[in-house]
């Protein structure tokens, strides 16, 4: 029997120190690829949406101009889409 303890022991100690290998090892992995690369998306990201949103401001800007350009044609324009609705919802 105290051969078998000895064993379960040994086996015990070994899983342990199998264990703290492989959780080092992951540490060093998510330390040296995934947090790299997680910065990476995300800077990324962080300059599409930056763009993203010039995009839209220059839009919104382009649009105001042609409105204040000729405000009338889109005030009957707008007028003339809410009525069609307003039909077309009844």
């Amino acid at each position: 029997m105290n051969k078998t303890s000895e064993a379960i022991d040994s086996a015990q100690s070994d899983l342990s120190d199998q264990i703290q290998r492989l959780r080092s090892q992951l540490d060093t992995l998510l330390s040296d690829r995934v947090e790299p690369a997680m910065r990476q998306a995300s800077a990324r990201l962080s300059t599409a949406a930056q763009g993203a949103s010039k995009v839209a401001s220059e839009e919104v800007d382009m649009v105001s101009q042609h409105v204040r350009g000729r405000p009338i044609t889109y005030v009957l324009a707008a007028a003339a889409v809410g009525y069609i609705l307003a039909r077309l919802t009844r």
